[in-house]
């Protein structure tokens, strides 16, 4: 994933709780509000405004009729916005503190009025006079609060340059156009899929602005006399852009649904054009996944030998393996290696799988292939196919998967399939978005040191953590958090599988699956959300100004 794919403000708002929790949330602090002005500063008709305060989430859901995901965000953006006032007043009600002057509470009260306002008639789609309704009862009952600090007429003011700043950044973001659909069902659609794993507003849009295509999954089985040992699985869709939209979550998809198959998730050559454009399609390519294993005829073969030839040009390296004349070739940079373009996908074909390892990330830039790279890497492939692969015998196969709990590493876990015969070759799958620099190196040794005079390190690219961190490159890669217990999980895995090993038959089939895909409608879609985003940050900058003139005068 390239930092061109960071969604802005993922690593701003955390997924939004359930609705009761967040009225509950607000109720307890207009009362801890209400309470602390009481016992400071004896005000009795304090305590007549704490039932208005508790009815501010009641009289929003009145107001606003829609599904519960419009109700679950527009209590949660009342809670995420009204907290630090809320704190803040507090601590200037326990002891009053100069410098905390009124130009600063109705600047605060102005910027996240703006905010609220605009979340409801933009991000929302409520109706104006909703939300300017919601949003009054917010400004009233702070600017109660700050009463002594901050002249009823003033707060009144910058409430109206407040709906008017909203009003014109709402149309300018409705000015944006991205084929069909206009700024504000972008954004209004991006959130709910954010803030709520269970919505497909997302989706929705994303089918209007997709592009039909033909995807390719290929499925390498090996089993024994009766059991199944593991399935290779070749997703040549990427797993992205992000975890709740389209493809991003794919690989953890495919551990847990297939999970009875012993899955092992590979990184098929795919860059972001091959993004599932739905949710729903991808599940539904899961399941046509899982169909496909049941059903399927295909008869199965005995595995008694392998074929290898491996070739490097410069800092590329090219690894390919074949069984029963289907060839699997492993493909990657020694320093930092990126998504492969679209010319090495169309390589693929019936018996050539191409695997992009994604196994190391030092440094950004020099992880994304140059078109004197792809040229190097055609020749190469195209020579690894054309001669003769040196064969070696196959006796026993094994597989195992293990699970790590941390935040760069996906539910999907640790995959490990090992082969034994007159050579051992190791395949390590880790579901993860890359992995730290220098680490696959790191496990390549420690398995090689087990015995294994083959191994090969790859990620899924899972863009499950995608946007979690606003530091480069936007996502945690695998090891980055648990180097040492990733090393010692896959070492662990490893001698799992050893003890899985039998005798193996094989065969490879393949799912073909139409979908919208994003094509490239994603750079597009990023540059549309980063007008919006502009236009929001210059209505902020208004409302700012607007509030300190005002408190001025």
């Amino acid at each position: 994933m390239s930092d061109t794919t960071k969604v802005w403000g993922r690593g701003l708002i955390l997924k939004a709780p359930p609705t009761h929790y967040s009225i509950l949330f607000i109720t307890v602090e207009g009362i801890l509000l209400s309470l602390t002005k009481y016992f400071v500063s004896g005000i009795y008709l304090t305590l007549g405004l704490t039932p208005i305060l508790i009815l501010n989430p009641i009289v929003a859901k009145l107001l606003i009729q829609d599904r519960n995901f419009t109700l679950k965000r527009a209590f949660y953006i009342y809670m995420y916005l009204n907290t630090p006032l809320t704190l803040i007043l507090i601590a200037d009600f326990i002891q009053p503190v100069k410098a905390i002057s009124g130009i600063i509470f109705l600047a605060a009260i102005t910027v996240i009025s703006y905010f609220l306002l605009l979340v409801f008639i933009a991000a929302l789609k409520v109706d104006i006079f909703k939300g300017a309704l919601i949003t009054a009862i917010f400004v009233a009952t702070y600017g109660y609060f700050t009463i002594e600090k901050i002249s009823p007429l003033t707060i009144i003011l910058g409430y109206m340059l407040t709906i008017l700043a909203a009003l014109v950044i709402r149309g300018r973001i409705s000015s944006i156009r991205l084929g069909s659909v206009n700024g504000l069902e972008l954004i209004n659609s991006f959130a709910m899929s954010w803030m709520d794993r269970s919505s497909y507003a997302f989706d929705d849009l994303c089918k209007k602005i997709g592009q039909p295509s033909e995807l390719n999954v290929s499925i390498h089985e090996f089993k024994g006399d009766k059991d199944k040992i593991s399935t290779i699985i070749v997703p040549y869709i990427h797993p992205g852009p992000a975890k709740s939209i389209g493809s991003g979550e794919l690989p953890s998809l495919i551990y847990e649904i297939l999970s009875e198959h012993r899955p092992l998730v590979l990184h098929g050559v795919s860059d972001h054009s091959l993004n599932i454009a739905s949710r729903q399609d991808t599940r539904d390519l899961v399941r046509l996944i899982e169909q496909t294993i049941t059903t399927s005829t295909t008869p199965f073969t005995k595995l008694d030998n392998v074929g290898y030839t491996e070739s490097h040009e410069g800092k590329i390296k090219l690894s390919m393996y074949e069984f029963s004349g289907n060839k699997l070739g492993f493909i990657s940079k020694e320093d930092s290696t990126e998504d492969l373009p679209t010319q090495i996908t169309h390589m693929v074909n019936d018996s050539l799988d191409l695997i992009d390892r994604h196994n190391t990330l030092c440094d950004q830039t020099s992880a994304q292939y140059t078109a004197d790279q792809v040229r190097i890497l055609t020749q190469m492939i195209d020579k690894a196919i054309s001669k003769p692969l040196t064969n070696f015998s196959i006796k026993s196969v094994g597989y195992a998967n293990r699970r790590l709990d941390a935040l760069d590493i996906a539910p999907g876990g640790i995959s490990a399939l090992v082969l034994n015969g007159d050579r051992k070759i190791a395949f390590i799958s880790i579901d993860a978005n890359n992995l730290s620099c220098g680490l696959n190196k790191k496990i390549e040794k420690a398995v090689k040191n087990m015995g294994y005079e083959f191994c090969e390190v790859t990620t899924t690219d899972n863009h499950w953590n995608s946007g979690i961190t606003r530091k480069e490159p936007g996502y945690y890669t695998g090891g980055s958090l648990s180097a040492n217990e990733l090393l010692e999980s896959v070492i662990k895995c490893v001698k799992q599988a050893e003890e899985t090993m039998s005798p193996a038959l094989y065969r490879k089939i393949a799912v073909v699956f139409k979908a919208s895909v994003f094509g490239t409608k994603l750079e597009e879609m990023y540059s549309a959300l980063s007008i919006g985003r502009k236009f929001i940050f210059i209505g902020l900058l208004f409302c700012l100004a607007a509030s300190l003139i005002l408190g001025l005068i």
